[in-house]
């Protein structure tokens, strides 16, 4: 049975002011440190789950949890740059190739045969000088996720392969789940919601690790001299 205490939202209906456990709020406070956009992420998800008035207030939770994940690598690095237009990179290798098929002796009407000559052989240079480049520029986004839980890892180096593999697959496990829901793919019940909603903020605390509440009072008192 889901244990996650569920927030209350407070006041009149011009304006609810949401209280949240504070657990919950040591986790936004730690999420916030890593980047604002992931702070904001996360409080938008508890935000639109505790307003049970909104309508669509599941699926809008979904989609905040479904960026905070997305949003992720910000905290590791700066915003990676844009890559170059994909449009053009294509437009520019299929211009090389007409260029390559109107000269080359390799192809005759629509038959191949001979060998490659040199028209060819540098269409096919271009050719993986693309591949590399999309690959580079566009990863995986499995490549990109595992490299994230890297670089959240306290040592900073590659994990365990057992280890990266299970935190991956609970990873993209929260992130299909809530992908279906904002999408209106599966239409859950709020208590259904919920379950998964404490399995997110479980597996988002594999990467933020806020001090227990009791414990911070413990040590803010030592740092004060009263401890």
């Amino acid at each position: 049975m889901d244990q996650r205490p569920e927030p209350r939202a407070e006041g009149g209906s011009d304006g609810a002011e949401f209280v949240f456990a504070p657990a919950e709020i040591e986790l936004l406070e730690a999420l916030r440190k890593l980047h604002p956009r992931i702070g904001q992420c996360f409080e938008g998800g508890l935000r639109a789950f505790t307003d049970q008035r909104n309508p669509d207030g599941l699926a809008q939770s979904a989609h905040s949890i479904r960026e905070l994940f997305d949003a992720l690598p910000l905290a590791t690095g700066p915003p990676p740059k844009k890559p170059a237009d994909l449009k053009m990179k294509v437009r520019e290798l299929a211009d090389q190739w007409g260029a390559a098929a109107r000269k080359t002796s390799s192809l005759d009407g629509r038959s191949w045969g001979g060998q490659v000559d040199g028209h060819l052989a540098r269409f096919l240079t271009r050719m993986a000088q693309f591949v590399q480049w999309f690959e580079g520029e566009h990863p995986k986004h499995a490549i990109q996720r595992d490299m994230t839980l890297d670089q959240f890892d306290p040592s900073h180096r590659q994990l365990p392969p057992q280890l990266r593999k299970e935190r991956g697959k609970a990873v993209a496990k929260i992130q299909g789940y809530m992908n279906s829901v904002a999408h209106h793919n599966i239409e859950p019940s709020r208590a259904e919601f919920a379950a998964q909603l404490a399995e997110a903020e479980a597996v988002i605390r594999i990467f933020v690790k806020p001090a227990p509440y009791a414990d911070r009072k413990t040590i803010d008192a030592i740092l004060q001299g009263r401890g």
